[in-house]
């Protein structure tokens, strides 16, 4: 095989753990790779670290000001050079086999992408993401559109990487000539609107049941990383997802699991405000995400789905009444951690 693979790093302070994942893409048994990172302006030693192990396969793209991970995968994706595009971030690795498994089952089928599944790890914990589809079958374009996209509006841990845009191999032309990027505007499950457009312009797909690629995550409680922003971006996923299923026409999609979805996602929103000392800004955050009408639009496709201290509360939500809404939100989720 001649064909060359550019991989994708964004870097943004990963100076802990740049080093080990571009080890891994070192190590890997295929050779014909382009290694391209991304600086989105560190301000610790990241760059340091990666050029104390770059080589001759490296391409070091430093930005001028941070832009987010989406704006730096989408800078790749525009310098890559390769016949197919594969995506790592910078705290993960892959293991030494990736590339030559996938890539010889693209060349061999002529496939548009090859996806494996994702194995998560805490700590010394590993859980390994099965993927709920054929093994070694190409899938075609019918049968994406069928089988496999509607699978994009279920919830749970058995999908994750089916939505994951790094346990993939991408052929690069599927990405430039359907002008497929990153959304720029979402910071939360943006890969999956992105994994969902690849699928939808595939002509063919087939999945491994290998674990290449390890991701490492931590446990969080309920009030870690809080933005008052990020309500929206659970809005906007949620809306990005149904111009999606009308550009496509995807069909047979769980509505109910949508709104579902949304729902668990404000409401620790509007619980994690308590933090916020000030009660005017406080009162005026909670108003905001409850009197939206993206809000109380995915609550009313979820309620019939919902238990039933949850109506309760999406019926408070759907209602305006903020008072009874966050009195609700603070008795069911107090004293809870919740993990993401």
């Amino acid at each position: 095989m001649t064909e060359k693979i550019s991989v994708i790093i964004p870097v943004f302070n990963r100076a802990d753990k740049i080093k080990r994942c571009l080890n891994s893409v070192f190590a890997q048994e295929y050779k014909n790779i382009e290694i391209i990172v991304i600086d989105d302006k560190s301000t610790d030693n990241s760059v340091e670290v990666i050029n104390s192990v770059k080589g001759d396969r490296i391409k070091l793209i430093a930005l001028n000001k941070n832009g987010g991970v989406s704006n730096a995968r989408n800078v790749g994706i525009e310098n890559a050079t390769g016949d197919y595009i594969a995506f790592i971030d910078s705290d993960d690795y892959i293991e030494p086999d990736m590339f030559k498994i996938m890539l010889t089952l693209a060349v061999k089928y002529d496939l548009d992408v090859v996806l494996s599944d994702l194995d998560m790890r805490e700590g010394d914990k590993s859980v390994g993401l099965k993927i709920s589809l054929t093994p070694n079958k190409v899938y075609s374009t019918e049968e994406i559109k069928r089988d496999i996209l509607p699978k994009f509006s279920y919830p749970g841990k058995d999908n994750l990487g089916l939505y994951s845009f790094s346990t993939k191999l991408y052929k690069r032309e599927i990405l430039i000539k359907n002008n497929i990027r990153f959304d720029k505007n979402i910071s939360y499950s943006e890969d999956k609107l992105f994994v969902i457009e690849v699928f939808a312009n595939c002509k063919s797909l087939l999945y491994t049941d290998n674990s290449f690629y390890r991701y490492e995550t931590s446990s969080s409680g309920l009030y870690s990383a809080f933005n008052v922003n990020s309500w929206k971006w659970y809005v906007a996923l949620y809306e990005k997802f149904y111009c999606l299923i009308d550009k496509y026409g995807i069909e047979n999609i769980d509505d109910a699991h949508l709104g579902e979805e949304v729902f668990y996602n404000v409401t620790r929103f509007l619980y994690r405000t308590k933090r916020i000392e000030n009660k005017k800004e406080k009162k005026k955050l909670q108003k905001e995400v409850i009197f939206n009408n993206g809000v109380k639009h995915a609550l009313k496709k979820a309620y019939g789905h919902l238990g039933r201290f949850d109506k309760f509360v999406a019926k408070a939500i759907i209602n305006g009444n903020r008072f009874f809404a966050v009195l609700l939100i603070d008795f069911i989720y107090s004293g809870k951690k919740i993990n993401y």
